[in-house]
C-alpha cells in the first residue's frame, strides 16, 4: 500500500502530532485489523466515548483517519487510518518545522521517562524466567548488527541477546589473537537496554514516519520496490535465507525441496530484484 504522506505546512497535522494520547489512539487505531467504531476505539484506550470521539474528530482533520459511512452491512460510523504506513514530510529550512520537531523529540523521550519512572521499583527490575537479565544490560554492536537490531527492536529480546553471544565470541577471538588488530569501525555503536514488567498497560507509541521533504520521492521509491513488495512470500524466504549467508544447496535442503527449484527461484529473485550476482543481491537485502 502506498504511503499516505501529509506535511507539516498543516496546522491539523501539527495539532495532532501534538497530542500524545491521541496519537497514541492513532496508533492502535492504525494496528486494528478492521474499522473501528468510537465506543470500541473507547475501550481499547480506556478513555470515554466523548474523549474518543473528539481524538477521532482530530485525525480525520488532520488527514490521519479516514471515516466510514454507515452501511447495510455495519450500522455504525467506523473510523480506520488513512493507511498502513503514513509520513509526515517537513522541510529543513523551515524554522517553524524544525522547532515543532525538536519539540515532538522531547516529548517522546519525556515520555519514555515517565514510563520508566511510573515502573520504576525493585520487583519490576527482574523479569520471572530471565533472571540473568537484571537492571541495565550493555552490548557493543558492529554497524551491520546495529542495523539488524533496527530492524527487530519490537520482537529483539532474542535477537538482542545472541548478538551479545556473538560479541563474547569475538571478544574471545580478540583475546586469543595474538595481534589483536581492530578495523577502525570496530564498535562505533553502543545500546543499553532495560526490560520491564508494566504496573498497568500503556498503549503504544505512534509509529509515524517523518521524512524531510527533499527525500519523500527518493524514499517513496525506494518503498515501491522494496524485497518485501515484489517478491512472493515464498521467494522471500528464499531470499532472506539466503541473503543470511545460506548456500543454496542449504536452503534446498532447509525447505525440502531440490536445488535445481532453489536455483530457478534465486534467478526469478534476481530478476525482481534487478541485481545481476551475489554481492549486488546481498547489498539489495541488506537495504
Amino acid at each position: 500500500m502506498t504511503p499516505t504522506v501529509l506535511s507539516l505546512d498543516s496546522p491539523g497535522v501539527m495539532a495532532a502530532m501534538a497530542d500524545e494520547s491521541g496519537m497514541q489512539r492513532w496508533e492502535v487505531l492504525r494496528r486494528s485489523s478492521c474499522p473501528l467504531t468510537v465506543h470500541e476505539l473507547a475501550e481499547r484506550c480506556g478513555v470515554s466515548d466523548s474523549v474518543a470521539q473528539a481524538t477521532l474528530d482530530k485525525l480525520v482533520a488532520a488527514g490521519l483517519a479516514v471515516r466510514v459511512k454507515a452501511s447495510a452491512r455495519q450500522r455504525q460510523i467506523t473510523y480506520r487510518s488513512a493507511s498502513e504506513r503514513v509520513v509526515v514530510q517537513w522541510d529543513r529550512s523551515n524554522d517553524a518545522h524544525f522547532s515543532f520537531l525538536l519539540q515532538q523529540r522531547r516529548r517522546i523521550r519525556d515520555h519514555s521517562r515517565g514510563v520508566i519512572d511510573r515502573n520504576d521499583d525493585l520487583d519490576a527490575r527482574i523479569l520471572q524466567g530471565q533472571a540473568r537479565f537484571r537492571g541495565h544490560q550493555s552490548y557493543m554492536l558492529t554497524p551491520s548488527e546495529a542495523a539488524e537490531v533496527m530492524k527487530a527492536l519490537r520482537t529483539a529480546w532474542h535477537q538482542i541477546t545472541a548478538i551479545d553471544e556473538r560479541a563474547r565470541a569475538r571478544a574471545l577471538h580478540s583475546a586469543e589473537d595474538a595481534t589483536g588488530a581492530q578495523t577502525e569501525d570496530e564498535h562505533p555503536y553502543h545500546i543499553a537496554l532495560e526490560f520491564r514488567p508494566l504496573k498497568t498497560p500503556d498503549l503504544p507509541w505512534s509509529d509515524l514516519g517523518v521524512w524531510e521533504k527533499q527525500s519523500v520521492e527518493r524514499e517513496l521509491k525506494y518503498l515501491a520496490h522494496a524485497p518485501a513488495r515484489v517478491l512472493t512470500d515464498r521467494e522471500l524466504d528464499i531470499a532472506r535465507r539466503l541473503a543470511a549467508g545460506g548456500s543454496r544447496p542449504e536452503v534446498a535442503k532447509s525447505l525440502g525441496v531440490t536445488a535445481n527449484t532453489i536455483a530457478t527461484a534465486t534467478k526469478r529473485i534476481y530478476a525482481k530484484l534487478g541485481v545481476r550476482n551475489r554481492a549486488e543481491f546481498t547489498s539489495r537485502m541488506k537495504d
